[in-house]
C-alpha cells in the first residue's frame, strides 16, 4: 500500500469518485489507522465538468470515466453522470 511506502514522511491522495467505492476506501483508511492519506469523491480530469462514470453490474469495483468500447460483455453498465476537477 503506498501509504506504508511514503510512511509519515509523505502523503497520499486518492480519488474516488463512486459512492460506494468511497465509502469502502474511508472505511479501510479508518480501521487501518492510516493518518497520511486524503481520500476525495471526485474524478481527475483534464478539465472542471460533469463526465459519466460507467458501472459494471456484476462487479462494483470495476468502474470507468469512459466507456467507449462497450461491448457486449459490459451491456450491463449503467452511466452515472459526476462532477469531475481539473488537477493543477
Amino acid at each position: 500500500m503506498m501509504a506504508k511506502l511514503v510512511d509519515k514522511s509523505g502523503t497520499v491522495i486518492a480519488f474516488e469518485p463512486e459512492s460506494a467505492n468511497y465509502a469502502l476506501l474511508s472505511k479501510s483508511i479508518l480501521f487501518n489507522n492510516l493518518t497520511n492519506i486524503k481520500a476525495y469523491q471526485e474524478a481527475v480530469l483534464d478539465k472542471d465538468d460533469l463526465t459519466k462514470l460507467y458501472l459494471h453490474g456484476a462487479n462494483p469495483g470495476d468502474t470507468q470515466l469512459f466507456g467507449i468500447q462497450i461491448t457486449k460483455k459490459f451491456s450491463s453498465r449503467a452511466g452515472l453522470l459526476i462532477a469531475s476537477s481539473r488537477m493543477e
